[in-house]
């Protein structure tokens, strides 16, 4: 995360690794561009989600939370057998979602569900040709 990466550099340096460009270039024009675009593409995909009518109730994201919280959980080997009880799980559950949200974002889980819901939707407007020679 960037709060954790950036105990271990300088900001320059940081930046410098994260958008690859040279020490003593402009990095923080290169920081700035690169906020732009992301601003700019989440607000892309949140207005393709409401104009598709893809946005979820709140029950229906509590449950999509709850199911990438185990994926995300299950991608570093931490499943619910592992536990002595399914409290247990869930409480580690709710532990990592709080340390995600701290060190991420409010926002973390949702633009990573809404990531999903929307993925297949917007590649549905590109026009994939197969080019042959």
């Amino acid at each position: 995360s960037y709060q954790a990466q950036s105990a271990y550099y300088t900001y320059e340096e940081y930046a410098c690794a994260y958008f690859g460009v040279a020490k003593g270039s402009d990095w923080r024009a290169e920081a700035e561009e690169w906020a732009r675009e992301t601003v700019k593409q989440y607000l892309i995909f949140y207005y393709i989600m409401d104009k598709e009518g893809l946005d979820p109730t709140e029950e229906e994201f509590a449950v999509l939370l709850d199911e990438y919280l185990e994926y995300a959980l299950e991608l570093e080997n931490i499943t619910v057998d592992r536990f002595s009880t399914v409290e247990e799980f869930n409480s580690h559950k709710e532990q990592y979602r709080a340390k995600m949200v701290t060190e991420q974002g409010a926002n973390y889980f949702k633009d990573k569900i809404y990531f999903n819901l929307g993925y297949e939707v917007v590649l549905g407007y590109a026009n994939v040709v197969e080019i042959t020679e």
